[in-house]
């Protein structure tokens, strides 16, 4: 029988019949999480300038740049390699992620590089931290 997410969302707990309850809203909730991970990304790399200013800034600016071409191979080698070995790639890229949240949330205010939610990337971030834990607490 075909699942109608394909396996994107089939998760491997311990109950067999796999049943989850709310699986529409765990799979928008993935889907937030990917929207937020390329905002934060379109917003650090606008902020450019601010960010370059200091030396803490140009490390998140760095670690983003390089967490975004390491998931943006490990994705292609998905695409066009069908062994799974990109596993490591995507580790290295989502620690560097985590590794410039962590830089930019204990050197930067809220509102200190833009003004206003959409233009911030530390409020951003921590939006994308508080929906991954979200989303983790259901996968594990």
């Amino acid at each position: 029988m075909e699942h109608p997410y394909g396996t994107l969302l089939f998760l491997k707990n311990k109950d067999p019949t796999n049943y989850v309850l709310y699986k529409d809203f765990f799979f928008y909730c993935i889907i937030g999480l990917y929207l937020f991970l390329v905002w934060y990304y379109i917003d650090v790399y606008r902020n450019y300038e601010f960010l370059t200013q200091t030396d803490e800034g140009g490390l998140v600016w760095y670690f983003s740049l390089i967490s975004s071409i390491s998931i943006f191979l490990s994705f292609l080698m998905k695409i066009f390699n069908k062994q799974k070995n990109f596993y490591p790639l995507l580790g290295l890229g989502f620690i560097l992620l985590l590794t410039s949240f962590g830089i930019l949330m204990f050197n930067f205010s809220v509102n200190e590089v833009e003004k206003g939610y959409e233009n911030d990337p530390l409020q951003i971030s921590y939006t994308f931290l508080l929906l991954y834990s979200f989303v983790s607490f259901f996968i594990c």
